[in-house]
């Protein structure tokens, strides 16, 4: 009955951990799969450190929360870079929080400007219920207090997203941070997006 399936479950799953380095992966995977096992073949991928199977294998079932927690444990840039365009559109607090942790500290993980496309692809709207705050405005407010980006690319992305919130303080304080003569925000590019946006304009 139940029990003795599930020794033969702890028994294959010993004979997994024990053979890694010996199995040929995709005849394993073949295997696991023909039994139709998604729980064993996630547990080979990640005795296999097979990550990008784990993260696409719970983005295409819109896991997204499990998603973010196996690319938090891979702490590999590239899952990061690939994935997190569709994460940022489906989970977006979540993906920012991840993002954050991950660049925390002085040997960062990621390079934010590798995340433009997500950043580009985020919808406010899709935020959860409760949460309010633009989180693309909220990732790069933290590359440029705490990690002191110097990056351009990243400056006038934001300043762009804050000439179009509410918050007119928010861009005005942020320009005389980063605009001015020898600043990296472009403050031809802010004007022009406030006058689009019907803001009273940096100068």
């Amino acid at each position: 009955g139940g029990d003795e399936y599930g020794h033969q479950l702890d028994e294959f799953k010993h004979f997994l951990q024990d053979n890694v380095p010996n199995l040929d992966p995709p005849t394993t995977y073949q295997l696991i799969l023909h039994h139709g096992r998604m729980d064993l073949m996630l547990y080979y991928a990640e005795l296999n450190g097979d990550h990008d199977r784990v993260v696409t294998h719970h983005v295409q079932r819109r896991q997204w929360d499990k998603a973010l927690e196996c690319l938090a444990k891979a702490a590999d840039a590239s899952l990061f870079y690939k994935h997190s365009p569709t994460l940022m559109q489906h989970a977006p607090v979540g993906t920012v929080n991840t993002w954050i942790e991950a660049t925390r500290g002085i040997h960062s993980l990621l390079d934010p400007r590798k995340l433009m496309p997500a950043l580009i692809r985020y919808d406010p709207a899709t935020n959860p219920t409760g949460h309010t705050t633009n989180q693309a405005v909220r990732f790069l407010s933290h590359c440029s207090r705490n990690l002191r980006t110097d990056d351009p690319v990243l400056l006038n992305y934001l300043a762009t997203l804050y000439c179009k919130q509410e918050d007119d303080e928010a861009i005005l304080a942020f320009l005389s941070e980063q605009g001015g003569a020898d600043g990296r925000v472009d403050l031809q590019l802010a004007m022009r997006v406030c006058k689009e946006a019907n803001k009273p304009q940096p100068c």
